[in-house]
């Protein structure tokens, strides 16, 4: 270093401070100096620097050389980036090189130049949490690049977790920038932390919950990094168990009970929805218990099942039926839409009682709803107003009539029935008038018609469609059923005076068909051409109808044939 770099210190007058100049003995331009707060690393980078510069610099500069570089410092952010610093030098002779030790910066292009240039450079991304400076000497000028640090970010997974009631143990993944510190934060007692409470990156924190001793689920957060982690554990479970679990009663009226065992601290409840089955001791308990209940006399011919749950474990109970047989006849009937009436023979043994039970606004019992002994019960259904069928049951002799009532008929109008369209392409709308509820659907059998809402709708509604452009001079006609109503359209024929190819179409043999439309009673001329220069006639007719068709048979050595038709 002594041979090819001086250090000489001399006071410097300004703040009272000390300046050291670094210089080479070979170097012919201006010293580089550096004030003494310079950061000490970068001092002794900047040595080995400035003499490889001044090594090199006595064979390529002259006296006469000076530079400049702009900017002369940049700040950049801590993902990866590149930019370029411009060299301006006194002289398109000048020579100048670029020192660079910094591994985090990397020179693109011009590492070396004459006269004025650019040099480009990357800097990479900066996995750290603490910002880095580097110095880059270009044409023996100082360029200081700044980066900043990495901004800390933390994650964890996974984010919660439930565990059962027992001991367990499990780990949260921590990720990280590395360098980034982090702690863990635990207020829960039932929770240790196993592995470190600290730590910087990625990494693993381990724990353990212990047992639940209670019947309650319990939570705890865990701080890890200021992310939180959820830990769910649940209570300890209650067993429940009864006795007996099903119990069969004959079809009169009885009473009994049944034991519940269960842990002393475990609560238990009783669930009944049977009306005939009535609990006569408490609904509720804890730890081991019985609960009471009685059934009513089952009047019914049927045997009955009905389910109480108890502590969530199902008592099944069975009453037997009345001994009685009953029967109805018929057992369903399916009516008109209109006011009606109808009759249901009960047939039974002599004393046994039946009821009738009617829950439909729309059927009217009009006879007795009890009785014993056979019988007939007479009914009444009301007028059916909906556009749909509905269906009843009524409960005769706890036998079902099923009865079925059709919907009203539906009645449909469209607005309008009928519409004109011009020979262009064109939308419309029509709209369908007709009860809530009553169905209908769109059938369309017109290839040059398209129906542009769904083909089926319920109740008022409207039904959107297209017409394409009509390109004879013929008037066309079509009808649409929306509803079971017909809507009839008409659309003109081609008006204009116009004149062009409706269609070129090849067939079979090698044979064209040719249709083009013109003004009735004008003379078209067909003519072909196999380069488009020379053209030759080919066909000549008096258009009559407006429309003018042709088939052609080009030569069998003829790859490719251009048409055109004149007007004459």
């Amino acid at each position: 270093m002594k041979d090819k770099a001086q250090m000489i210190k001399r006071p410097f007058e300004r703040g009272g401070a000390h300046e050291q100049i670094f210089r080479s003995p070979n170097f012919q331009g201006t010293g580089l100096g550096m004030r003494k707060p310079l950061n000490r690393r970068l001092c002794l980078v900047l040595l080995p620097l400035m003499a490889l510069l001044g090594a090199g610099s006595a064979s390529n500069a002259t006296a006469a050389c000076t530079y400049s570089i702009s900017p002369a410092s940049r700040m950049h952010g801590y993902g990866a980036a590149t930019n370029s610093v411009n060299v301006t030098a006194s002289s398109s002779v000048c020579a100048w090189t670029v020192a660079n030790t910094n591994t985090w910066i990397t020179i693109t292009s011009g590492s070396a130049g004459v006269g004025n240039g650019t040099v480009h450079y990357t800097v990479a991304a900066n996995p750290n949490p603490i910002a880095r400076t580097g110095v880059v000497v270009i044409a023996q000028q100082l360029f200081t690049v700044q980066q900043q640090a990495v901004p800390c970010t933390y994650s964890i997974s996974p984010t919660s977790r439930v565990h059962g009631y027992g001991a367990a143990s499990n780990s949260v993944s921590v990720t990280t920038s590395s360098g980034c510190t982090w702690t863990v934060i635990n207020t829960n007692a039932w929770i240790t932390i196993m592995s470190a409470t600290s730590g910087a990156g990625d990494s693993i924190v381990s724990y353990v919950v212990a047992a639940n001793p209670t019947m309650n689920d319990r939570t705890g957060v865990v701080l890890l990094g200021g992310e939180s982690f959820t830990v769910t554990q649940r209570g300890i479970p209650c067993t429940y168990s009864i006795s007996p679990n099903d119990r069969t009663h004959g079809y009169g009226a009885a009473s009994n009970f049944v034991s519940v065992t269960a842990p002393s601290e475990c609560r238990w409840a009783v669930v009944n929805t049977n009306d005939w089955l009535i609990l006569t001791s408490a609904t509720d308990g804890t730890g081991d218990g019985i609960f009471t209940y009685a059934v009513a006399a089952n009047p019914s011919a049927s045997d009955r099942f009905g389910v109480v749950m108890v502590a969530d474990q199902p008592f099944s109970v069975i009453q037997r039926a009345v001994p009685c047989s009953l029967s109805i006849s018929p057992e369903n009937r399916t009516h008109g839409y209109g006011a009606t009436t109808g009759s249901v023979s009960v047939t039974t043994a002599i004393g046994c009682p039946w009821t009738v039970i009617n829950t439909n606004d729309w059927i009217t019992i009009a006879s007795s709803t009890s009785a014993s002994g056979s019988g007939t019960v007479s009914y009444m259904v009301d007028a059916n107003p909906n556009p749909m069928d509905r269906t009843g049951v009524v409960m005769i002799a706890d036998q079902l009539l099923t009865l079925k009532q059709r919907a009203v008929v539906c009645g449909y109008d469209i607005t309008p029935t009928t519409r004109v369209h011009g020979f262009g392409e064109t939308t419309g709308t029509v709209i369908v008038s007709t009860s809530g509820g009553c169905g209908w659907t769109v059938v369309n059998t017109n290839t040059w018609i398209t129906i542009l809402s769904s083909t089926e709708g319920m109740g008022f509604g409207s039904v959107g469609y297209k017409v394409t452009f009509n390109h004879s001079t013929n008037e066309r006609s079509g009808v649409i059923t929306i509803a079971d109503q017909s809507l009839s359209l008409t659309q003109r024929g081609l008006t204009n005076t116009g004149f062009f190819f409706q269609s070129i179409t090849p067939l079979s043999g090698g044979h064209v068909k040719l249709k083009f439309l013109g003004p009735p009673n004008s003379t078209c001329e067909l003519q072909g051409s196999l380069d488009l220069i020379n053209w030759g006639r080919i066909y000549s007719a008096t258009n009559t109808a407006g429309a003018v068709e042709y088939i052609d048979t080009p030569p069998s050595s003829v790859n490719r044939r251009f048409y055109r038709a004149l007007l004459r």
